[in-house]
């Protein structure tokens, strides 16, 4: 058990996972028909339908499931690419970085003008994943790195060992941060103490040399 991460995280990212669509284009979407999505919009199909419960946006479910052809319909016929939606509220971005899907978020970072409440959030998750590419995508979109992406990068974000993609991809991720901010460092907390002493135990050698002082101090 990994105890860096609230109970009310693993919670949320279990329920965003389990919904089914209630719109036409909804289920389109989900089911990857781009003739489809095409015929529905075409036809008048509202690209940002009412969503309620822990139903993302269509351009969300897109994002989750990668379809960046799927996105781009949707986009050229107004789908809002900063809407919240699911049971966290999350915009299509956040929904991409979840579900790793990297061309999601080139696409969405190339044509939209996400703020930076997303792109942190965005940047946060991405980091706890593991997911380096993403990471240094953020980060040229202009993501500003934070305590809570580096704690994320070195320790992860999940309760249990499974989720967790490795030393070197979290050490990649480490070193983006870094280099983006040289300053960052690991909050001296619960939190930040608990990120080192995983890293230590799977013998992250590498990411713990890029911290240096930090180790020793919180040992």
């Amino acid at each position: 058990m990994r105890p860096i991460a609230p109970l009310s995280l693993t919670l949320l990212l279990a329920f965003s996972c389990s919904f089914t669509p209630s719109s036409d284009l909804g289920k389109a979407v989900a089911a990857g028909k781009l003739p489809e999505v095409q015929r529905l919009l075409a036809s008048g199909a509202n690209p940002n339908p009412p969503v309620s419960g822990r139903e993302p946006s269509p351009l969300a479910w897109a994002a989750r499931t990668g379809r960046t052809d799927i996105m781009e319909a949707l986009l050229q016929a107004g789908a809002e690419a900063e809407q919240g939606s699911g049971v966290n509220g999350w915009t299509p971005l956040v929904h991409a970085v979840h579900k790793s899907q990297e061309g999601a978020v080139e696409l969405l970072l190339s044509r939209t003008h996400p703020g930076q409440e997303p792109l942190t959030a965005a940047l946060s998750m991405a980091a706890g994943y593991g997911t380096p590419t993403i990471v240094e995508k953020l980060l040229q979109a202009g993501a500003k790195p934070t305590a809570d992406a580096l704690t994320g990068a070195v320790g992860g974000v999940w309760d249990i060992d499974a989720g967790w993609n490795g030393c070197g991809p979290h050490t990649e991720s480490v070193r983006a941060l870094l280099a983006a901010s040289p300053d960052l460092r690991l909050p001296d907390d619960g939190s930040g103490r608990a990120a080192l002493r995983f890293a230590e135990k799977k013998g992250c050698t590498e990411m713990l040399s890029l911290l240096k002082g930090e180790v020793r101090a919180a040992r």
